[in-house]
């Protein structure tokens, strides 16, 4: 299963990223690099709450049809 960018973002934001090494980049992030990365992702300004991020990448994956499984 592949994480996205977008996902590691968020899950950095609400402090539930998984345990791994290959996460630690994104565990470095702060909260602000990781807004600035969604912002950059997406084109959009959703503020610092996770769940609207979260909710603009469910409707993303949906729109650009990627395997909930990928």
């Amino acid at each position: 299963m592949r994480i996205f960018p977008a996902e590691l973002f968020i899950m950095r934001l609400k402090g539930t990223l998984p345990q791994g090494r290959q996460y630690d980049w994104a565990r470095s992030k702060t909260s602000e690099e990781c807004l600035e990365g969604l912002k950059k992702l997406s084109g959009l300004d959703l503020g610092s709450d996770p769940e609207a991020w979260e909710r603009w990448w469910a409707e993303e994956k949906q729109r650009r049809d990627i395997d909930p499984d990928f």
